[in-house]
């Protein structure tokens, strides 16, 4: 067990996981952050949380299935885009994310309980902020995704509306993921072994 090493993998994995940095070439968009390394390295994350880490094997397939789903549609947007294929994988990709991040950050707890517990209270509300910003973008995304597409040809104050809540709602994410990593960089401060 290397706490102090699964809290760092554990801090770039939200990073990959959670912002996406698109770089534009040749009319061709490659993201740079793509979610699967930050599933693989949540993976690879579980043998060193110890005893915090109860019920290894779900959280191996988890995370492996994250990583994989990920990748898969990391590699079909990058060969296939026009296949659309993101609409059928993405809503699993995140259900399963949200259930799986959640556990995560239950485990980030008990460890702050343990190592530092004054940031037990800050790491129990970003689990729920975490939660409450995923259900958000996940419900807007699903309602509005196809108004928006219809509507973005159209710029009118509808799409403007839902673009603005878009970007807030992404907006936070980004804050909320940079908040996470140091918190989680602080915490790891505070683990000696």
């Amino acid at each position: 067990m290397n706490l102090r090493k699964g809290l760092t993998l554990i801090a770039f994995g939200f990073l990959f996981t959670l912002i996406d940095l698109n770089l534009t070439l040749n009319g061709k968009t490659l993201n740079v952050t793509p979610d699967f390394i930050g599933w693989i390295l949540m993976y690879l994350t579980i043998d060193n949380l110890g005893d915090y880490a109860d019920r290894k094997p779900i959280l191996k397939a988890d995370y492996l299935l994250l990583a994989i789903l990920s990748l898969g549609l990391y590699i079909a947007e990058i060969i296939r885009p026009e296949l659309a294929i993101s609409k059928y994988i993405q809503p699993i990709i995140n259900i399963v994310s949200v259930i799986s991040m959640f556990m995560l950050f239950t485990r980030l707890e008990r460890i702050a309980h343990d190592y530092n517990p004054n940031l037990e209270p800050r790491i129990r509300n970003l689990k729920f902020i975490n939660l409450l910003l995923h259900i958000a973008i996940l419900v807007f995304v699903t309602v509005f995704a196809d108004r928006f597409a219809s509507l973005s040809t159209n710029i009118g104050q509808s799409a403007q509306t839902i673009s603005i809540i878009l970007i807030i709602l992404l907006a936070a994410l980004i804050i909320f993921t940079i908040i996470t990593a140091f918190t989680l960089f602080k915490l790891r401060k505070s683990v000696n072994e």
